[in-house]
C-alpha cells in the first residue's frame, strides 16, 4: 500500500494554491498554524461549490473569512451565511468581507449551536469547520435545514492523524478523538447519507444527504 510522504503533501499544496489576489492577501495576515482552511482544501471547497452551484451556503467558524470569501467567489449566485464565535475573528472576518467587494455573504457572530436552532431556511451546502467535539450535534441540526441531495463537508476528521491511530491517546485529546470516531461512524452507518473520508491536509468528510 502506498502511503503518501510528506514530499507528497508539499507538492499538492504546492500546486493547489489559488491565484485570487484578494484570497492571497487574506492567507498573508496569517502566520503559522491557524483553523483557516489548508491549501488543498480550498482549492477542493471552491471545486465543490463551482460544481453544485447551491443556493445558500452555510459555514460553522469563520475564522477571519477566508473560505466565506472563496465560496462567495466561486459560487456568485450563492448566500453565503458563516457563522464564527470568536469576538475577535469576527471583527477581521467582517473587515476582510467589506475589502473582498463580495456582498453575498452574512457573518454572524454567536455558537454554532445557539445560532443554528434559530436561523430560517435551508442550506444545500454546508462547510463544518468549527469546534470538534461538537461535529455529531452539527449534523443532525445541519440535516434538518437540508434537502434531499444536499451536500456536507467537514474539515479536520483526522485530527492531525489521531482519529487512525491505535493505542492509547494522549489525555488533552482523548475526548475529541473519542468525538470525532463516532461522528465518522455515524455518517458512514447512517442509512441517509453516502460518506467519504478523504486524506487531504488534516482529513475531509464529505456527505451526501439522501434524504429520510
Amino acid at each position: 500500500m502506498f502511503v503518501p510522504d510528506e514530499y507528497v503533501f508539499d507538492y499538492i499544496n504546492k500546486v493547489s494554491s489559488l491565484d485570487d489576489d484578494k484570497l492571497k492577501k487574506i492567507r498573508e495576515q496569517v502566520i503559522g498554524y491557524s483553523p483557516m482552511a489548508r491549501a488543498g482544501v480550498d482549492r477542493f471547497l471552491a471545486f465543490m461549490v463551482s460544481l453544485l452551484r447551491p443556493g445558500r451556503i452555510l459555514e460553522l467558524g469563520t475564522f477571519i473569512g477566508y473560505s466565506a470569501i472563496l465560496m462567495a467567489t466561486y459560487s456568485p449566485h450563492s448566500e453565503v451565511v458563516s457563522v464564527e464565535i470568536n469576538s475577535e475573528n469576527y471583527i477581521r472576518a467582517k473587515e476582510n468581507v467589506k475589502d473582498s467587494g463580495c456582498n453575498n455573504i452574512r457573518l454572524i457572530y454567536g455558537d454554532a449551536l445557539d445560532v443554528l436552532r434559530y436561523l430560517d431556511g435551508s442550506f444545500s451546502f454546508v462547510f463544518i469547520d468549527a469546534s470538534k467535539g461538537h461535529y455529531n450535534e452539527y449534523l443532525d441540526i445541519c440535516l434538518d435545514k437540508m434537502p434531499e441531495g444536499g451536500v456536507i463537508i467537514a474539515d479536520n476528521v483526522l485530527f492531525g492523524g489521531r482519529v487512525a491511530m491505535s493505542g492509547p491517546i494522549p489525555h488533552k485529546h482523548r475526548t475529541i478523538v473519542k468525538r470525532m470516531r463516532e461522528f465518522i461512524e455515524r455518517i458512514m452507518d447512517d442509512d441517509r447519507l453516502f460518506s467519504c473520508i478523504l486524506p487531504l491536509a488534516d482529513g475531509l468528510a464529505v456527505i451526501r444527504y439522501k434524504g429520510d
